[in-house]
């Protein structure tokens, strides 16, 4: 009967993680198909009416409801751990007060997220491990806030073994992303972004097409911006918008 049983756990186990990497093949699949109708949905901070923004709770609603992307915001403590939060400071979503960058990931972990309304729950502040691991094989994680530290959030990333379902952007042109980052740029899902009032937007839209990037995010106010004469030109690019 034990062995019945320790059978039955590895066949259940190969058979989730089966469809976890076949669905995670299918949306780095959808995402690099310009000519797919598919809109992927991107889940920004998660489910933030059904939970805390940036919360696990919300992630796994996410990931429940067949979310194609998760999108997070990134902050570093003081002892150098990356932790899910969208603003500099702890006040507005957390019990806390005071900048992310002076409180230890153990501080911080004693503190407990608001919910809209601002009242404090019972949600921890997740980490980008913890965050990554509940996405695996479920959702793409797009990371925001990381521009200023691709490579250093890219070496944690990696770590995780989870560079395959991660993707990055920012708005720096090509020259500064090759000066900045090197030769890392050919190895990660880099996304850039283009918004009215950019300058230089044609050129810029030029310069980053030729990383071949998977898709540009756009940014736009209304049908007369300068940013949707551009969108011909990134899906020649064999690019999504």
């Amino acid at each position: 009967m034990k062995q019945c049983l320790v059978l039955l756990l590895k066949l259940i186990v190969a058979v989730s993680s089966a469809h976890a990497s076949d669905r995670k093949t299918r949306l780095l699949e959808l995402l690099h198909d310009e000519t797919s109708p598919h809109v992927m949905v991107v889940a920004h901070r998660g489910d933030q009416f059904g939970a805390p923004e940036n919360s696990l709770a919300g992630f796994e609603n996410c990931a429940r409801w067949g979310v194609d992307i998760l999108e997070i915001d990134l902050r570093r403590t003081a002892d150098g751990h990356w932790i899910v939060m969208h603003d500099r400071t702890l006040d507005r979503t957390t019990t806390g007060a005071g900048p992310v960058e002076a409180f230890t990931l153990d501080e911080i972990r004693n503190l407990r997220l608001r919910d809209r309304e601002g009242r404090p729950t019972d949600h921890p502040v997740p980490t980008l491990a913890e965050t990554l691991e509940l996405a695996r094989g479920r959702m793409l994680v797009y990371l925001d806030k990381a521009d200023d530290a691709i490579d250093a959030v890219h070496a944690e990333v990696a770590r995780l073994d989870a560079q395959e379902f991660v993707l990055f952007y920012g708005r720096r042109t090509l020259a500064e992303l090759r000066t900045r980052y090197g030769k890392l740029l050919d190895r990660i899902i880099y996304l850039p972004k283009v918004s009215d009032g950019m300058q230089g937007l044609p050129t810029y839209v030029d310069e980053l097409a030729s990383l071949r990037p998977a898709a540009f995010i756009i940014d736009f106010r209304d049908e007369h911006s300068p940013v949707l004469a551009e969108i011909r030109k990134i899906r020649d690019a064999g690019a999504r918008a």
